[in-house]
């Protein structure tokens, strides 16, 4: 199988977010026939290389390719591991709501004034819920574009479809906007004990959401979340990459996690000093772990 030709199109998206390319690529994997899908050590073992060389940087990519191969390990069927993609494809279509149910907890949207920045697959799906759940019509979104792949944009086209008023602002005049706004929403690629990583400029944005003394939230995902401390030393490096390709130098950054006011799980917020607890409860497989140090 030429993985590479076959899943070109997923590593060609530079403008979604992770949840997203993720269902993507499971969309591609459950369009083959079960008897094509990679099982065998070294078609699964070339699989993975392909794909983690494109998609290493993406947490969510990692865990998730890490729980097929776990599938693999208890013996699922070529069946049973194609209806595993075709549900991963799916996604979970309740986690838009859950996210929204613990923002209301924290903030109100209706009326609110709230800073965006790039685009985040999870913050259109809360945003989406809230659209249908509450009047959104006197909610204010700032939007910034999102450099250098200009992605807040799509973001941008999306949420006014539904209905809300979206004002697109540059990067640069994010700390401006900043004083204007409630609180900020931002997606995250990747959640370690210390940091998380997001598109390049969500530092400078955090930074001065603290100095002025504006809330700062994560629209999170377990499968987000890492132990540096248990993986190889070159996934870790590929994770917490900042460039991600030789055109698009400092795509991502790290953001101290003490700057944010709450991490949005589906089944709660938690605050900064949780985040430990959270994620030392992952599981890796061992085989994964394994194929991923020689595939480097």
């Amino acid at each position: 199988m030429q993985w590479n030709t076959l899943l070109q199109p997923v590593f060609d998206n530079r403008t979604d977010g992770s949840r997203a390319v993720w269902r993507q690529l499971a969309r591609q994997m459950a369009g083959l026939k079960p008897a094509e899908l990679p099982t065998a050590t070294e078609d699964l073992r070339q699989w993975l290389q392909t794909v983690m060389a494109q998609l290493g940087h993406f947490a969510v990519v990692v865990r998730r390719l890490n729980a097929y191969v776990q599938q693999i390990e208890e013996g699922a069927t070529a069946a049973a591991l194609q209806k595993w993609w075709t549900t991963e494809a799916r996604g979970d279509a309740t986690r838009g709501a859950r996210h929204y149910f613990q923002l209301r907890s924290l903030q109100v949207l209706q009326g609110a004034k709230v800073l965006l920045h790039s685009q985040s697959s999870a913050v259109k799906q809360l945003l989406q819920v809230a659209a249908n759940e509450e009047i959104i019509a006197d909610t204010k979104l700032f939007q910034a574009i999102g450099h250098p792949a200009n992605e807040g944009k799509w973001q941008a086209d999306a949420l006014r479809e539904q209905a809300y008023q979206v004002h697109l602002i540059e990067d640069a005049a994010l700390g401006k906007y900043l004083t204007q706004c409630d609180y900020v929403l931002l997606g995250a690629d990747v959640i370690t004990k210390h940091s998380f990583v997001n598109k390049v400029g969500s530092m400078p944005l955090c930074a001065a959401a603290v100095l002025l003394k504006v809330p700062v939230y994560v629209i999170a995902d377990p499968d987000k979340c890492i132990d540096e401390s248990r993986l190889p030393e070159e996934l870790v490096d590929q994770l917490l990459v900042e460039e991600v390709a030789a055109d698009q130098a400092d795509v991502f950054e790290h953001i101290p996690i003490q700057w944010v006011n709450g991490f949005i799980f589906p089944h709660g917020v938690v605050v900064p000093e949780g985040i430990d607890k959270l994620i030392t409860q992952q599981e890796w497989n061992t085989t994964f772990l394994q194929m991923i140090r020689n595939a480097s």
